[in-house]
């Protein structure tokens, strides 16, 4: 009877320390994630320049390892691994920058006090080489490491962009990224690149200096906004592609990047330019898209603005983070001017359709609704049935 009720209380004992150290050990990643997500939140709006990022922390405890996942949407704009090795008390993860890691440690010292510190900054030690260019005229990035486009297709890059080598697909044939151009994050196919080391890559991002004005396709297939390291002949630019092959164009087809106005009255003309194909049905709204004319919305303000030499961000959301808010209800659209950003939501928690405004309130866009697929004109007053669909999710106009 003793026995028994001595195992009884040690039992008792055991399990209460257990629970406490656990409730501790609960109150302590609670509290970091808490505090390093409202800092880190804070610390990428201002390094990304957008107004709302919604970086928040979940702690989650799986076999003696509390992960710190972000939420997915996130992982479009910053490269975040942190995890507790609650065996060896070990913080380890992987952040893109020195200036991201100096925002983590001064939590992880004031909650983890005893703990080892092991995160790494780009670039990271399991890649062999840690940037690379893409190598074709258009190359799909992915959502997931796979082939599968859909709902999976994130973005497309031109030829030529510099890319940042983040990480390893599981069977190595992808690789995750970050563009020099938009830093957008997203999966790519390795066929689809050239790996290149850290000189290479230096060298090819600095002499890029000549952006296409017009689609080319002779002698290669180079489409607008693309841009290449090139040199002037006159007449000619002779323009040097990643595989260092020489093609000549027209002077005319090429903007020097030095000449770049960032204009918006050119911005409207370039979207005018561009309505053309959609009004003979030569465009089509495709999810993802961001290069030629199978392009969705955020992709088609991106590629207008891209060439008068204002990169947006990739995603309608983003954007509109990006912009000053304006005209933040129908009743205001006269604040609006020709080259504002137009933003419209079905679930009014976040634009989820863009366009960009020309004045006398219309807009262009590129829709998988209304009259046609593609690029199209639509009003925020009057109109048909897709028109007033479209005024009744507006969502605010906001200004570069």
């Amino acid at each position: 009877m003793l026995n028994k009720t001595f195992t009884s209380l040690l039992f008792i004992a055991l399990f209460s320390t257990s629970a406490y150290s656990l409730e501790k050990q609960n109150n302590h990643t609670n509290k970091f994630s808490k505090e390093l997500s409202e800092k880190y939140d804070i610390f990428l709006k201002d390094k990304l320049k957008l107004n709302k990022v919604g970086f928040n922390l979940t702690p989650k405890l799986e076999n003696d390892k509390i992960t710190f996942s972000p939420p997915d949407y996130t992982e479009r704009e910053t490269f975040f691994s942190l995890y507790l090795d609650v065996k060896t008390n070990t913080i380890n993860g992987k952040v893109l920058d020195k200036s991201s890691l100096e925002i983590i440690e001064p939590f992880i010292k004031k909650h983890f006090k005893n703990s080892t510190v092991n995160i790494e900054t780009f670039p990271f030690k399991n890649i062999d080489k840690d940037y690379a260019i893409s190598n074709k005229p258009i190359t799909d990035l992915y959502v997931k490491p796979i082939d599968l486009a859909g709902e999976n297709l994130a973005t497309q890059t031109r030829l030529g962009t510099p890319l940042k080598i983040l990480d390893l697909s599981p069977d190595k044939k992808f690789v995750k990224v970050i563009s020099e151009d938009d830093k957008y994050i997203a999966w790519i196919n390795r066929k689809d690149i050239l790996e290149k080391d850290q000189n290479e890559f230096e060298n090819w991002k600095n002499s890029r200096n000549y952006m296409i004005k017009n689609d080319i396709n002779k002698p290669v297939k180079i489409f607008s906004g693309t841009i290449l390291k090139g040199l002037d002949n006159g007449k000619n630019i002779s323009l040097t592609l990643p595989d260092d092959k020489i093609v000549i164009v027209n002077k005319s087809d090429t903007l020097n990047i030095a000449d770049l106005s960032k204009n918006k009255d050119k911005v409207v003309m370039n979207a005018k330019n561009r309505l053309d194909l959609g009004l003979n049905k030569k465009t089509n709204y495709l999810w993802g898209g961001s290069v030629n004319e199978n392009i969705d919305c955020s992709g088609f303000n991106q590629s207008i603005f891209r060439l008068e030499g204002i990169m947006l961000p990739r995603d309608a959301d983003q954007q509109q983070s990006f912009t000053k808010p304006v005209a933040v209800s129908l009743d205001k659209i006269n604040e609006l001017k020709a080259g504002d950003l137009l933003f419209f939501s079905g679930n009014r928690n976040y634009a989820t359709h863009t366009g960009i405004y020309i004045g006398d309130y219309k807009f262009i866009h590129s829709s998988p609704k209304g009259q046609y697929r593609g690029i199209k004109i639509n009003s925020l007053k009057g109109g048909g049935e897709y028109d007033k669909y479209l005024q009744k999710i507006y969502f605010g106009g906001g200004r570069i």
